[in-house]
C-alpha cells in the first residue's frame, strides 16, 4: 500500500520531505464533495425545521395556558371594580378590601400591643340583624392646637344596630358610642393643622384629609402618618388643597372640596381654584380634575345659580345605580356671607344623570398647567359644553333645620340603598354633630341623633 519515494508521479503525499515515511492521501472526487455538501445542507434544514416546529408548539401551549388562566380569573374573581362593589353592596361579603372590617377599625385606633381594647358591639347579639362599626373624625378648627406644639384631632368609634326590614321604622336603627382616641401631628400651615374633614377606606388603609394643609394621613394604631400631600387647584398652587369629601369610584379615590368660591383669611377671593378635584390612583399617582361644569350644573339644578352657591362636604359614588350623590352642607340663591352662612343648611340630594365620564378622568388640556391652549383647548371646551353634566334633585323628607348641614355620608354595605350621614352645626361659636340614617330615595330611617357638642366631619363604616 505504501509507495516508494522515488515515484512522485503517483497520487500520494509525503510527510516532511524526501526520506520520510509518506502518508497515504487519496484526492476526493467532485461527486463525493457534492454528496457531502448535499447531506450537510439537508441535515441543517431538517434541524432548523425541527427547532421551529418545537418553538411554535411551545408558544401555542403558553398561549392556551394563558387564556385558560385568564378565563379562570374572570370567572372566579371578576376584575371589574363595579361588579365587585355591586356584589358587596348586595351583602355577599365575598369581596375583601373594598370595605373596612371591624378588626381593621380596631387596628386603626389601637396598636397591636394594646392589652385592653373595648369590643365594638355589646349586648344581645341577636337583637340586631346587622351591626356596623362607625368611625368618626373631628375637625375643631382653631381649637386643634395643643400646648405641647402639636395639633390634635380625635377618632371616635360607635356601633350602629339595624334590626331588619320588619322592625318598626322608628326603632329600625339605634347607635351607641364605644370609645375615642386622640390623633396628633406636628404638621401645620400658618399655625393651623389637623382639621380633619373626611375618613375613607382606600387600598386597605384608613385615610383622612386635613383641610388646612392638604395632607392626607393614614391612620393606624392610633397614629397618623402622611400618605399624600395635595396642592390646591391644578396641582401647581403654593398652598394645600382644602379637601372636604372623598369617595372611591371603581378603585380610584376621588377627593373634592367645597365647590364654591371662598375667601381666605386675608380677604382674597378664590373662585376658579376651588373647582378642582383630585384623583388618587392605587399606585400613588395624583391627578387633578377640573370639575367646574359638574359644580355649576349642581348649582343650577338646585336653584342656586348666579350669585348663589352650594358648599359640598358629603359626596359618594353609588355603584348600584352608577351615579354620584352629593348632599350639600349649605345652599343659598344669595351670595355667601360668613354670618348668614351658618343658617343656610340644606336637605338636598343631588344625583348625577347620565355619564359624567368627561369629568371623572383627567384631560391633557386641564392637567398641564401653563401649557399652550390653542385650538385643541378650544375644541375640548366646546365638546364639554355640548355634553354638560345633568343633575336630578331630590330632598330628604321632613322639615329643614337651617343650622344643620351634611358633613359626611357613606352607604351601608349590604344595606340595599341605605346610607348613614353626619349633620353638623356651627352657630355663633358653638358646635354640634348629629347622626342620621337615610334611604337613597330621601326617606329618614333614623332621625337626627345627637352625638356630642363637637364638630365631626369624617365618617367611615366597617362590617
Amino acid at each position: 500500500m505504501w509507495s516508494s519515494p522515488s515515484t512522485p508521479s503517483k497520487s500520494y503525499s509525503k510527510l516532511g520531505g524526501s526520506g520520510q515515511l509518506p502518508l497515504f492521501h487519496m484526492k476526493q472526487s467532485h461527486s463525493f464533495e457534492s454528496l457531502h455538501r448535499f447531506n450537510r445542507s439537508r441535515v441543517t434544514w431538517r434541524f432548523l425545521l425541527t427547532v421551529s416546529a418545537f418553538a411554535s408548539v411551545l408558544v401555542l401551549v403558553n398561549v392556551m395556558l394563558w387564556r385558560l388562566l385568564s378565563w379562570h380569573d374572570e370567572r372566579d374573581a371578576d376584575l371589574s371594580f363595579a361588579a365587585r362593589e355591586r356584589a358587596l353592596r348586595g351583602g355577599t361579603g365575598s369581596e375583601t378590601g373594598l370595605v373596612m372590617s371591624d378588626e381593621e377599625a380596631l387596628f386603626a385606633m389601637y396598636p397591636p400591643t394594646a392589652e385592653r381594647v373595648p369590643q365594638s358591639h355589646t349586648g344581645d347579639p341577636t337583637a340586631c340583624e346587622r351591626r356596623y362599626t362607625l368611625l368618626l373624625v373631628s375637625d375643631m378648627d382653631e381649637l386643634t392646637q395643643h400646648p405641647n406644639g402639636t395639633w390634635r384631632s380625635s377618632l371616635r368609634r360607635g356601633s350602629l344596630c339595624w334590626r331588619g326590614p320588619d322592625a318598626p321604622r322608628a326603632a329600625a336603627f339605634s347607635v351607641s358610642w364605644v370609645d375615642e382616641v386622640p390623633l396628633t401631628s406636628a404638621l401645620n400651615a400658618g399655625g393651623r393643622g389637623m382639621e380633619l374633614s373626611e375618613l375613607v377606606w382606600f387600598g386597605g388603609r384608613l385615610l383622612t384629609c386635613d383641610d388646612r394643609t392638604g395632607v392626607v394621613y393614614e391612620v393606624s394604631g392610633g397614629r397618623t402618618r402622611p400618605a399624600y400631600i395635595l396642592a390646591d387647584g391644578d396641582g401647581h398652587a403654593d398652598h394645600g388643597f382644602k379637601c372636604e369629601w372623598a369617595t372611591v369610584r371603581h378603585g380610584l379615590l376621588h377627593v373634592g372640596g367645597l365647590g364654591r368660591a371662598w375667601t381666605d383669611d386675608s380677604g382674597r377671593a378664590h373662585e376658579h381654584i376651588s373647582m378642582w378635584t383630585k384623583l388618587i390612583e392605587p399606585g400613588g399617582t395624583v391627578r387633578h380634575l377640573n370639575w367646574s361644569a359638574p359644580f355649576s350644573a349642581m348649582r343650577s339644578a338646585a336653584g342656586c345659580g348666579g350669585a348663589g352657591y352650594l358648599s359640598h362636604e358629603a359626596a359618594l359614588w353609588d355603584d348600584a345605580t352608577d351615579r354620584w350623590l352629593f348632599l350639600p352642607r349649605r345652599a343659598s340663591p344669595e351670595a355667601w356671607g360668613r354670618d348668614a352662612d351658618e343658617e343656610r343648611g340644606a336637605n338636598l340630594m343631588l344625583w348625577s344623570e347620565g355619564s359624567w365620564a368627561e369629568w371623572e378622568r383627567p384631560h391633557a388640556s386641564s392637567a398641564a398647567a401653563g401649557g399652550s391652549g390653542g385650538s385643541s383647548s378650544s375644541s375640548h371646551s366646546q365638546h364639554r359644553a355640548a355634553h354638560a353634566p345633568r343633575v336630578s334633585v331630590g330632598r330628604v323628607e321632613g322639615p329643614l333645620v337651617p343650622r344643620r348641614g351634611f358633613s359626611s355620608a357613606k352607604l351601608l354595605p349590604g344595606g340595599g340603598g341605605m346610607l348613614v350621614a353626619l349633620r353638623t352645626e356651627e352657630y355663633r361659636g358653638k358646635m354640634a354633630t348629629y347622626l342620621t340614617v337615610l334611604s337613597t330615595n330621601g326617606s329618614v330611617l333614623m332621625e337626627d341623633t345627637h352625638i356630642a357638642d363637637v364638630k365631626y366631619e369624617g365618617l367611615e363604616v366597617a362590617v
